[in-house]
């Protein structure tokens, strides 16, 4: 008998009793029958209820399975599907015994603690032969052995190839996550309700749904986007932080990060007071002085910290509750703020800092993040490494100049890299750590590379014929109001799409634009390509783009010379590529008319880099009134 803390992000930590034989743990409550046991006897919602129970996914063969630790190389059939492959071919309590006229070689070793993490045995084994099917190599039948009865039969299912298999570099150019995320954008759409909320409109929906469409891209997405952007907005104020029991820091953090992408990704200025009212709750939240600690009456289980114990960090209400602050909520903190620095907003570093500072004392000496701040832990131990990758993002998108932030950010990276196999089984939000894992991870490519191969069995086995993807038992999951598959779907989007590095926490960035703001003493103001820090109506990005200062309004594009009779003029530009210079003209310099069929022709490549263009205009300058005339960037 051992005992695993059970902290659940929506609970106080609960004793949770688990018994297992041997590293083959495919269940807790091993001394219940095997039907009542968690996870087989969680209810489900949404189209999955009429499974009967949580069981694991088995692709698109339209099969639902439970592990038997009595049979450990086995697995049993609960429920398939009407109109799939296995539909007619294979019963309820059938067990499949192998594929390909090849036993299952190894047992179960499912289940959570790192002797047990990821899905060797037969699951894992079952996922290898259905992607082989689906390959190049295959024939697009997937063979198994079913004991049914006394009988042992050979049973074929006709899976097709019409997905493919996962090219050995997915999500990087892999036409089968091509062909999946285009069936998955419309469903997570789908789940967006009339207020803008998606799924159960709990925060960690919101995050899966706003940064899985936002990652995918396309005017449709970011409409649905905007819509639970303002939801946010409404519902977000400065002052949150007198608000106890609603476990605001989920609401608050996540908010930082949703709307500082939509606002990366459209510059709408309505969203930066709204981000400056995120923050200010936040920072009044953050845990800082021994006043927070709210008295509880339960002193012995719950003691106050001793000390700046846990100072920096974020728990699940303001200030120091119950068992105070943790890490992933404090990860997400430290994301939030960098990314809302890079919106504008001027964030208090010694705040800020004090937040990575909670990160590194929750460290441990491999680099695994644990739950909260941690003494002398196992140095060969880890867990589930959703916190970690978090802090691996949390770190890589410290807008600091020191390269000590880039550095701890690769650790973290490496150890996600190192330790892939709980990758699906993150505490009471599997999803959440899987999604903010693989963004931390994506950070190092050699890290995400190890991250992917080893779990590209969970990708194979959560894809169901209904295209969209389930998320399968793990330790423990806060359960759902919607159903179980919303989140997965976003997270299986989030990693195919990863590519388009649409999102600033997916690597989007305009190129050479940090390195030009870094060169200014006012760099983390100018990091907000949308801002205008010297005030002239010129964004910061347009000054990036025209070579001209940001720090002072006397920044223009020059026009050099120019004689109107022949609808001529020349100007000098920075070389920038991928930006559009278009010419306007004006007769009082408050009505502008863009002259769209101006011709402009490069005459001159300078040895500074910028060029000399010469400009012809399409209208003819009036002779008897003023006429204006300017060029500009978007």
């Amino acid at each position: 008998m051992i005992k695993i803390t059970h902290q659940n992000p929506y609970l106080f930590p609960i004793l949770i009793a688990l018994t297992f034989k041997s590293f083959g743990q495919t269940a807790y409550e091993e001394d219940q029958p095997l039907n009542n046991r968690y996870p087989w006897n969680t209810q489900v919602w949404g189209p999955d209820q009429q499974a009967g129970g949580w069981y694991y996914n088995l692709g698109i063969t339209g099969l639902r399975m439970m592990l038997d630790d009595q049979k450990p190389r086995e697995l049993l059939i609960k429920h398939v599907w009407p109109n799939t492959p296995a539909a007619g071919k294979i019963q309820v309590n059938d067990r499949i015994i192998g594929t390909n006229n090849t036993l299952f070689q190894e047992d179960h070793r499912n289940g959570h603690g790192r002797f047990v993490f990821g899905a060797r045995g037969p699951a894992g084994e079952f996922a290898t032969a259905l992607e082989t099917a689906q390959s190049n190599a295959g024939n697009g039948n997937l063979s198994l052995m079913v004991k049914r009865g006394g009988n042992t039969l050979n049973v074929t299912l006709n899976i097709g190839k019409s997905y493919g298999a996962y090219s050995t570099t997915y999500p990087e150019n892999c036409p089968k996550c091509s062909t999946i995320l285009a069936e998955l954008n419309p469903i997570i759409r789908s789940y967006q309700n009339s207020e803008g909320a998606f799924g159960n409109g709990g925060p960690d929906d919101n995050l899966f749904g706003c940064i899985a469409l936002m990652s995918i891209g396309g005017a449709e997405n970011m409409a649905a986007v905007k819509r639970c952007v303002q939801l946010i907005a409404d519902e977000t104020t400065a002052n949150g932080w007198q608000t106890t029991g609603d476990l605001i820091n989920w609401t608050y953090t996540v908010g930082s990060i949703i709307l500082s992408e939509y606002y990366l990704a459209t510059g709408e200025q309505w969203v930066k007071p709204e981000l400056n009212e995120i923050y200010q709750t936040l920072l009044r939240t953050q845990y800082t002085d021994r006043s927070q600690i709210i008295p509880t009456d339960e002193p012995d289980e719950f003691p106050p910290p001793s000390g700046t114990a846990f100072q920096g960090g974020w728990g699940h209400n303001p200030g120091f509750e119950a068992y105070g602050p943790i890490s992933m909520i404090t990860a997400q903190g430290a994301l939030g703020f960098a990314l809302m620095q890079r919106c504008g907003i001027a964030i208090d570093r010694a705040r800020h800092d004090a937040a990575y500072n909670f990160l590194v004392k929750a460290t441990g000496p491999n680099d695994h993040v644990w739950y909260g701040e941690t003494d002398d832990p196992d140095p060969n131990d880890w867990s589930a490494n959703g916190r970690t990758g978090t802090s691996a993002l949390a770190y890589f998108m410290a807008n600091y100049k020191e390269a000590s932030y880039r550095q701890r950010a690769l650790r973290y990276s490496q150890h996600s890299g190192n330790h892939p196999q709980s990758f699906p089984d993150t505490h009471a939000s599997p999803e959440m750590g899987m999604l903010l894992q693989a963004l931390g991870t994506y950070t190092d490519p050699p890290s995400f590379r190890k991250l992917m191969d080893a779990n590209k069995w969970w990708f194979a086995l959560a894809q169901t014929p209904q295209k969209s993807f389930y998320y399968s038992p793990a330790r423990d999951i806060t359960e759902p109001s919607t159903d179980f598959r919303f989140s997965a779907t976003c997270v299986a989007a989030l990693v195919f799409s990863l590519p388009n590095k649409n999102l600033y926490i997916s690597g989007k960035r305009i190129p050479g634009y940090d390195e030009w703001a870094a060169t200014f003493d006012e760099h983390l103001t100018l990091l907000d390509p949308w801002g205008d820090f010297d005030g002239d109506n010129k964004t910061n990005l347009a000054e990036f783009q025209n070579g001209t200062n940001p720090i002072s309004d006397a920044g223009v594009i020059a026009i050099d010379t120019g004689t109107l009779e022949n609808k001529t003029f020349t100007y000098t530009r920075k070389s920038t590529p991928n930006t559009t210079f278009s010419v306007w003209y004006s007769s009082d310099l408050a009505t502008w008319t863009q002259d769209t069929n101006a011709n402009q022709t490069v005459t001159a490549t300078n040895p500074d880099g910028t060029q000399n263009i010469s400009v012809t205009l399409s209208v003819t300058p009036p002779t008897n009134t003023k006429f204006f005339i300017r060029v500009r960037t978007p």
